[in-house]
């Protein structure tokens, strides 16, 4: 080469071998870095992101406690009619009174039942977060 050049090696593998040693020596610790400031910066965003929109959160729960007492005490006292109608002797009509309630409603079960109800164990995510 006569303006100065050079060959590359004599073995094409020894190429391949020099430029996987660059990329470990040096590409890779700053894809690394790279990447770690990234999350940091993916991870400060998020957090304020949900400070932002925590109180609009933190009353949706609230709305959600609420109807599930509502829920609750609205299947009590329809659970209340039939065996009112009952021990007054007259029969039931299910066409009139149909039985049953949503299982999903019911299984909320309720608020005070402290330990045994859906509804107490949901209710200490919130409030274990100071959101309620």
């Amino acid at each position: 080469m006569l303006a100065g050049g050079t060959l590359g090696a004599a073995d094409p593998i020894d190429d391949i071998k020099a430029a996987d040693e660059e990329e470990f020596q040096i590409l890779r610790p700053a894809i690394a870095e790279a990447t770690r400031r990234l999350d940091d910066v993916h991870g400060d965003l998020s957090l304020a992101a949900c400070q932002k929109v925590q109180p609009q959160y933190a009353t949706a729960l609230r709305a959600a406690l609420q109807a599930m007492i509502d829920v609750n005490a609205a299947l009590e006292a329809a659970g209340a009619v039939r065996p009112m109608l009952r021990a007054r002797g007259y029969s039931v009509l299910d066409t009139q009174l149909p039985s049953g309630f949503a299982p999903a409603a019911t299984a909320l079960g309720d608020l005070a039942a402290v330990g045994a109800s859906q509804s107490w164990f949901w209710k200490n995510m919130p409030t274990d977060h100071g959101l309620i």
